[in-house]
């Protein structure tokens, strides 16, 4: 593969890892959005919430670079524990 075949198909891996994150922020707002307001404030405290926080993030490794499949399965993940929202 020449060097610039490789470097347009990192320019599109990248574009499309770009759009993942940009979805995943807007789901992980509208889950924000969703709860009650202390529950957001301990979620958005994080580990300074202490250990009595409902929302502790289970199974999170952070890693420098995240592939498609590591955006894919947080998202899952999300959807997964997201309430139903009832129609108003």
């Amino acid at each position: 593969m020449s060097d610039d075949a490789e470097l347009e198909r990192l320019r599109v891996e990248a574009a499309e890892l770009r759009d993942l994150v940009r979805a995943l922020s807007a789901a992980l707002a509208r889950a924000a959005a969703a709860l009650p307001p202390e529950a957001a404030l301990a979620l958005a405290r994080g580990g300074d919430a202490g250990a009595e926080s409902p929302f502790q993030l289970e199974h999170w490794n952070d890693t420098i670079e995240m592939t498609r499949a590591d955006v894919a399965s947080e998202m899952a993940l999300l959807w997964k524990r997201l309430p139903p929202r009832e129609s108003p």
